[in-house]
């Protein structure tokens, strides 16, 4: 029993001497610290009853020597072991001054304002800790409690005399150049809600780039220039840049919504926004798009109908005054249409398929739809002028003609062909020449006349048409008048209206009329209804109406003039032509004229 109290009575000494020698050795320690004369090795063995106070000590030691990063590495250390609170409330605050002491004022900007704030708020989170001081001011422990109050008021004066800055700037979305003209708005809210205003002596304005000042509501309202512009002085909030207006050409751009926390413009993921460096500003681009439409360009008949094998040429000058060249893989050609190689000239040159051609991607401008060649039995229409004015096709002279977009189809440009009235009524041919045969045939749809008569020596009639109401056949044969020219024409005969081979047959002049050699005035007597043209003054025959299409020859009547040339000759034979009003009579000479 003896043994064992000796034994306790033992230990305990020792512990009473190592606690004793420990005290001192720490106040020891602890004034070489404030001498700034110690080692590394003078804290080794102070842990063997506190643990904690060996890297407390040393951070301490370098927090008075301005060591910051290695006193806070320390205190983390201490802080691992089990500490009174009392002790503890010590090393905190020796942690949260290390890190705060560093932060100067003079070095603060906008740019690491941020990083600064952060750092703040981490010391005030570590006084915090187990309520030692409090976010109300009713900390635990008054001397945490004056530290954690002394960082807001810091940090809300740093965020004070820091003004947010950064650029804003119109470009294009292609090139990445500055537009100028697009009308910007920046508004802003303060963390209260309550409209932040902007001052325009707080504003770098860019080249070419102005303040609209007709613009009198909430915000600032810039007009964009060739450079960005520089928007100063703005603090913590949310702001918005809403484009109003895009330069000419352009659709407006998204609106850019960002937050400004701790001075510090934050991009939360949006790909327009750059945040600041340490050697810039914060950066913001509002992308513009340039205006591209499609088009539709449809060919058709008054029916509505797709013509194929019109030739189009398509010209146009975009917003810029530049001329449009259309390229390979700027338009998209009709089933079985095709380029006009033939053409030399500015556009896109094209022959019309049976579906719609449509042109690609067209800029606002102005752009012309010429037709060079309309289809067989269509005229060409008159020139077609379109304009695109933000992605909106129109025709002022012919807006019928345009059909707006929808969800599943383009804009398309309607370009209607009238059918070709010429060939579809056709008339009949004069034979002027002397001995020729008269009688045109018509052609198409229309009335075909019959030919006036040749002018031949003994004054050879012509041959009228009677009046078929045939489709595809010719104008009828009319009657010979080989008299004198005072015979008229007999009536042709009606044509049957469902027979779509021949119109009428015209019949033989008839001899009711007098008159003298050459100068046949009356007009002949018709036996039907239908009435036949008289012989003129010259000899030369009336003409009949008849409804016909297609061109016949004029064999039958060429029959009939070698007939009658034939007579002619025998005559002269016989001298019956001979006198005064026949002047070759002398030259004939036998057979040969």
């Amino acid at each position: 029993m003896r043994k064992i109290l000796y034994a306790i009575g033992v230990t305990c000494t020792l512990l009473l001497s190592l606690y004793g020698l420990n005290f001192f050795s720490n106040e020891i320690v602890n004034q070489k610290m404030l001498d700034n004369v110690f080692d590394r090795n003078d804290f080794a063995w102070l842990g063997f009853m506190e643990p904690w106070k060996e890297p407390y000590n040393l951070g301490t030691n370098y927090l008075r020597q301005r060591k910051y990063p290695e006193a806070i590495e320390q205190f983390d250390k201490a802080l691992t072991h089990a500490i009174p609170d009392d002790s503890e409330c010590e090393v905190r605050i020796n942690k949260a001054l290390a890190m705060t002491l560093p932060i100067q004022e003079d070095q603060v900007n906008d740019r690491n304002l941020d990083s600064v704030i952060t750092k703040l708020e981490e010391a005030e989170q570590v006084l915090l800790e187990k309520d030692f001081a409090a976010e109300d001011g009713n900390g635990d422990y008054e001397d945490a409690q004056i530290l954690y109050d002394d960082i807001v008021e810091y940090k809300l004066h740093l965020i004070e005399i820091t003004n947010t800055k950064f650029l804003v700037d119109k470009i294009d979305k292609d090139d990445k150049s500055s537009l100028d003209g697009a009308k910007i708005l920046i508004t802003g809210v303060d963390a209260e809600g309550n409209n932040i205003k902007f001052d325009p002596d707080n504003i770098v304005l860019g080249q070419g780039a102005y303040i609209d000042e007709e613009y009198h509501g909430n915000g600032i309202m810039i007009v964009s220039g060739t450079s960005p512009t520089l928007i100063d002085k703005i603090f913590d909030g949310t702001y918005t840049i809403h484009e109003e207006q895009a330069p000419k050409g352009y659709d407006v751009a998204a609106d850019v919504v960002f937050t400004v926390r701790h001075c510090k413009v934050l991009a939360d993921g949006n790909e327009a926004i750059i945040e600041a460096t340490d050697t810039d500003d914060a950066f913001i681009n509002l992308e513009d798009e340039l205006f591209r439409t499609d088009v539709d360009i449809k060919k058709v008949n008054q029916n509505g109908e797709i013509l194929p094998g019109a030739i189009l040429t398509v010209t146009g000058v975009n917003f810029k005054g530049e001329t449009v060249e259309f390229t390979e893989g700027s338009y998209v050609l009709g089933e079985d249409g095709y380029i006009n190689e033939a053409s030399s000239g500015e556009g896109l040159s094209f022959v019309t398929g049976s579906t719609d051609t449509t042109l690609l991607g067209l800029l606002d401008g102005t752009y012309t739809i010429h037709e060079d060649k309309a289809p067989k039995g269509y005229t060409e229409v008159q020139d077609i002028v379109i304009t695109i004015e933000q992605g909106v096709v129109t025709c002022e002279e012919q807006p019928d003609i345009i059909t707006p977009p929808t969800s599943d189809s383009n804009t398309i440009v309607t370009v209607v062909d009238p059918e070709d009235q010429e060939q579809q009524s056709g008339g009949g041919g004069d034979g002027q020449g002397e001995g020729e045969d008269g009688g045109g045939q018509g052609e198409g749809d229309g009335e075909g006349g019959g030919g006036q008569g040749g002018e031949g020596e003994g004054g050879q009639g012509g041959q009228s048409g009677g009046e078929g109401e045939g489709q595809d056949g010719s104008g009828s044969e009319g009657g010979d008048d080989k008299n004198d020219g005072s015979e008229g024409g007999e009536n042709g005969e009606n044509g049957n209206p469902d027979d779509k081979d021949d119109g009428g047959q015209g019949g033989q002049s008839k001899d009711d009329g007098e008159g003298d050699d050459n100068n046949g005035t009356n007009e002949g007597q018709g036996d039907d209804d239908n009435k036949g043209g008289g012989s003129n003054n010259d000899g030369k025959g009336g003409s009949g109406e008849g409804e016909a299409d297609d061109d016949q020859s004029g064999e039958d009547e060429l029959k009939n003039n070698l007939s009658d040339l034939q007579d002619e000759a025998n005559q002269q034979r016989s001298g019956d032509l001979a006198g005064d009003n026949i002047e070759y009579a002398s030259d004939y000479e036998g057979d040969i004229w």
